[in-house]
């Protein structure tokens, strides 16, 4: 008597999918099916396309399980009974619910039992295909470990900047610059290093100028992938892998019942145990480690969370050595209570009035900065910089342009070597070898354009240094307060203010080449090179 049959049948990985190994393993059920002389229901056939045997939730693995127990279906028929679950215990548990219903399951490459040795046999090959799944996956991770240890690139996600280039006959698969890319990157870093930035102002600034993500799915960039990739050591010569694992996630945003990936959260490895990988650098490491500075600057003066706005917030320090914070409008006040709490405090001293101290601090500023003998120096050292910037600049330009050209010399040498071996048709091979000169042709112009630009560039010549000093005043009364907190934080490190709140003492990288009175000094003005050994500190000039 024909017998209402199904089948299930399931691969677990988009490149089997590809493959068609879920078709092969239908048609040999529906073979077997038809030699057994059973029915196969059209609504009874039951496939997961790249769903992993160890998640037990699948999609029409739920509506076997359904049909099962609604007696819908009197034989299953399936490819092996790793099809069903690649774990042993879920494996089980599928077993158990096919018995109960009194369902026969016929597994066209496992031993389908008649006696009771028979299905303890069958379950001992539910141990071998749980064995079997630990074992790929441990040959797996062991393979991408090796190749990474031989400096070989092991994913094919590359960053923003790059291109993934497939593994080829003559050479491993590997990043090459991708020069439009790349740009944006030397944009954004010296947006951040020379005009310190926030992540959320180069995200607008990128915005302005309709500079998209590279899939475009969305106009404007978001905070995440650009925070990564100005941490993004791949972009001074050094990618890394084995960096992170996957974990399940603690706070999961989709709630859905069907999950290919469980672990679909990423924890970082300890750094030791990181495997670096050389790759062609789009930056200068000066450059990028600046920016690094720069990005710590940035969260320490971050706004978020703050109601009020305070000039020389996270400079100001209390005689004690504690910090001290803005508190309500109108007061700065020492957090020793905060730190020690809840023991006694042991700093006294009181609060320190805002409008007070930042109006008298910036005053300061202003007149160092109008100081005839510094505001001499500092031009006169613009000037020189200015003079020999144009050269300087170009160096490290040229030198990317030429390791530019050079890879097209290698790339093109490959293509030769591939078209004479007969691995490529004449007609690509042409439209490669056309492609290749077209970028030659770019790169030789980009670098006799910088070639003309050094050769015809003319010293700057420097304004009437008193006509600039006069103006410098009416320039720095009318900043912003945005303004004003810039020029703070890029000269002040600390201020210092004792406690009987009567003077403070400004402690920067401002170079100083003067001497003033000492006579009853209320605010001194201590400088310090951030950059310098120091040995060359702690030279205090009082006001």
């Amino acid at each position: 008597m024909n017998k209402i049959c199904g089948l299930y049948a399931r691969t677990s990985t988009g490149r089997q999918e590809k493959e068609e190994t879920i078709d092969s393993q239908i048609a040999e059920i529906k073979e077997r099916i038809k030699q057994d002389g059973n029915v196969l229901a059209e609504n009874l056939v039951f496939i997961d396309d790249g769903w992993s045997g160890s998640i037990l939730a699948r999609p029409a693995l739920d509506l076997l399980r359904d049909a099962v127990k609604r007696k819908e279906i009197e034989v299953i028929y399936i490819y092996d009974n790793g099809r069903l679950s690649r774990d042993f215990t879920n494996l089980l548990v599928l077993l158990r619910e096919f018995e109960e219903a009194e369902i026969k399951l016929i597994s066209l490459h496992d031993i389908n039992p008649t006696n009771p040795e028979e299905g303890v046999m069958q379950k001992v090959m539910g141990v071998f295909h749980d064995y079997e799944r630990t074992k790929i996956a441990e040959r797996f991770r062991r393979g991408k470990l090796f190749k990474a240890r031989n400096g070989n690139i092991v994913h094919g996600d590359a960053p923003y900047g790059y291109t993934y280039i497939y593994k080829t006959k003559d050479r491993d698969c590997h990043f090459v610059i991708n020069q439009k890319e790349a740009e944006v990157v030397r944009k954004v870093y010296k947006w951040i290093a020379e005009e310190c930035l926030t992540i959320n102002k180069v995200i607008k600034r990128l915005y302005e100028q309709g500079i998209t993500p590279r899939k475009g799915k969305r106009p404007a960039w978001t905070n995440g992938p650009l925070s990564r990739m100005v941490r993004n050591e791949a972009y001074i010569g050094t990618t890394y892998y084995n960096k992170g694992y996957a974990v399940l996630p603690k706070n999961p945003k989709n709630l859905n019942k069907y999950k290919r990936i469980k672990r679909s959260s990423r924890a970082l490895r300890p750094k030791a145990e990181w495997i670096p990988i050389k790759i062609d650098p789009i930056l200068d490491e000066t450059l990028f480690y600046r920016v690094q500075k720069q990005l710590e600057i940035n969260a320490l003066y971050s706004r978020r969370n703050k109601k009020y706005d305070y000039l020389l917030s996270h400079l100001l320090w209390c005689e004690c050595s504690s910090r001290m914070f803005g508190e309500g409008k109108n007061y700065y006040r020492c957090t020793d209570r905060l730190k020690n709490f809840p023991m006694p405090r042991k700093c006294r001293a009181g609060g320190l009035n805002v409008a007070r101290i930042d109006i008298v601090v910036w005053e300061k500023i202003k007149e160092l900065l109008s100081n005839p003998l510094l505001f001499r120096k500092e031009a006169e050292k613009w000037h020189y910089s200015e003079s020999q910037q144009p050269s300087n600049r170009t160096i490290l330009e040229n030198e990317r342009l030429q390791k530019a050209l050079d890879e097209l010399k290698n790339q093109e040498s490959r293509y030769i070597k591939a078209y004479g071996e007969g691995l490529i048709p004449i007609e690509l091979f042409r439209k490669n070898i056309d492609d290749l000169n077209k970028k030659r042709s770019l790169l030789q112009e980009q670098i006799n354009k910088i070639t003309v630009l050094v050769e015809n560039t003319l010293k700057p010549s420097l304004p009437p240094l008193e006509i600039l000093r006069l103006q410098l005043p009416l320039v720095l009364n009318y900043l912003s307060e945005q303004d004003k907190q810039f020029v703070l934080r890029k000269m002040v490190k600390e201020i210092i203010v004792n406690k009987e709140r009567t003077s403070a003492k400004i402690r920067g990288h401002i170079p100083l080449s003067i001497q003033e009175a000492k006579e009853n000094p209320k605010y001194g003005l201590e400088s310090i090179n951030r950059y310098c050994r120091f040995a060359q500190c702690r030279q205090v000039h009082t006001f």
